[in-house]
Parts: C-alpha cells; structure tokens; sequence
C-alpha cells in the first residue's frame, strides 16, 4: 500500500513538472510572437519615414528696395523729369512741396527764400515743388510771392509707388547719402543744416 503512495506522489510530481513546462513554453512563445509582431511593424515606419522626401519651402529672392530719394521724380516747369537723386548731385537736398493758392505754403516762402541764400552755396541743392499745379500757376504765384529758388512739379503718377504726398506745405531733407533727416510740415531749422553741412 505504501509502494502505490509513492507511485501516486511520484505522478503527481511529473504532472506538475509536465504542466509548468508547458505553460512556460507556452509563455515564451507568446513573448516571440509578440516581438515579432514589433520588428517588422517598426521596420515598416522606418522605411516609410525613409521613403517619404523631406519638404522643402523654397522662399523666393527678395528684390533690394531702393530707398525713396533715389526714385522720387520731379519734372521741371516744361514737364522734363528728373530723380531728386540727380537734381541733388551728392549734396544733402531741402525740398518744399506746395500748393500754389495754398494760404500756410506762401506763408514760409520768406523762410524758404532765407534757406536758398544763406545755403545754397554752401552746398546744400534747395528746390519747391508744386503738388500738381499748372506752369501758369505756379509763375504767377513765383511772381506774386517772389520765390527765388528752383520750382519743380511733384506729379503723383510719377511718385505713387514710392513718395505720396498726403498734404501740404510738406518740407523734407536728406542727407548727403539720401537718407531721409527731416519731414514736417514746417520748413527746418538752421542747426540742422549746419549740422548736414558740417560733415
């Protein structure tokens, strides 16, 4: 009787060995099978990362802005053009625009007249320009109010791209690199001019 007890024990011990090896195979199959799911998966991304070409933004090349002195146009009294760039010829340039029945323009034309000759020789090119007014406008009001400086007309189809004037009087100055010193409705001062002409 004690013989089959240890036969039964002796079973039950290699049906326990049986089953945990079983199951651990078992386990270590499903450990495979999942890794093997991984890689191919993770294989594919790869290659579709590899695939897929890279975007590219491609900016077009800016065109260099030239700054305003160089393109703003101011025709003589027979319509003839000119760049403000060539009417200043590597000086610093003082222009009044106007308008000729304007009340506040004719009103600083003693002190345009003052500039004019206490600078232009001195280096510094002082025009006025009309805003649009007609030759016989314009030699009226030179005649009435005595203008002694150069008049050129300011035509907006000329400047609408670069210099638009929006309201007048308007008094500007550039240095002698045609860079833009002074903009203000009232003619400029002599400290800055001296200090323009000083340099």
């Amino acid at each position: 009787m004690k013989h089959y007890r240890n036969i039964s024990a002796i079973l039950i011990m290699v049906i326990s060995l049986v089953f945990v090896a079983s199951c651990s195979n078992s386990g270590g199959t499903g450990d495979n099978k999942s890794e093997s799911e991984k890689a191919p998966r993770a294989q594919q991304q790869e290659t579709t990362a590899q695939a897929a070409p890279e975007k590219k933004t491609v900016e077009e090349p800016k065109q260099p802005e030239e700054p305003p002195f160089a393109n703003i146009i101011l025709r003589d009294l027979d319509g003839k053009p000119a760049r403000l760039s060539q009417l200043a010829d590597g000086k610093p340039v003082y222009v009044a625009f106007f308008l000729s029945g304007g009340g506040p323009c004719m009103a600083q034309v003693p002190r345009i007249n003052e500039i004019y000759e206490k600078y232009s020789g001195a280096g510094l090119a002082v025009f006025a320009s009309s805003a649009q007014d007609p030759k016989e406008k314009i030699l009226s009001a030179r005649d009435k109010w005595q203008m002694k400086y150069p008049l050129r007309v300011y035509y907006l189809n000329d400047n609408s791209k670069y210099f638009r004037i929006s309201a007048v009087p308007l008094n500007i100055v550039f240095d002698a690199k045609g860079r833009l010193v002074y903009k203000h409705r009232t003619p400029p001062p002599d400290t800055l001019l001296d200090m323009l002409l000083a340099k």
